[in-house]
């Protein structure tokens, strides 16, 4: 997975709005995807907040508890909410 935290609103040089705590549930959403996954980091310009928003990716990937009536993991993109 390509983790590029130049998303974040205070990044010097993007234009997106995602706030330190969206990055847990990006994180999630991730992981309920039930693959194996490789966190590859890629770029974040914000340098107070790239170590923050990458733990908040982690944690939220770590925590994902999937709901007890999945028995299986989504087969495609279009299964994860």
């Amino acid at each position: 997975m390509s983790l590029g935290l130049d998303t974040f609103v205070g990044d010097p040089i993007s234009g997106f709005t995602l706030e330190s705590a969206d990055y847990a549930a990006v994180g999630q959403r991730i992981a309920r995807a039930g693959l194996p996954t490789v966190f590859i980091f890629e770029g974040g310009y914000a340098v107070a907040a790239v170590g923050v928003n990458a733990v908040n990716v982690l944690e939220g990937f770590v925590d994902f508890r999937p709901h007890p009536s999945l028995s299986n993991p989504p087969h495609n993109w279009s299964d994860i909410g």
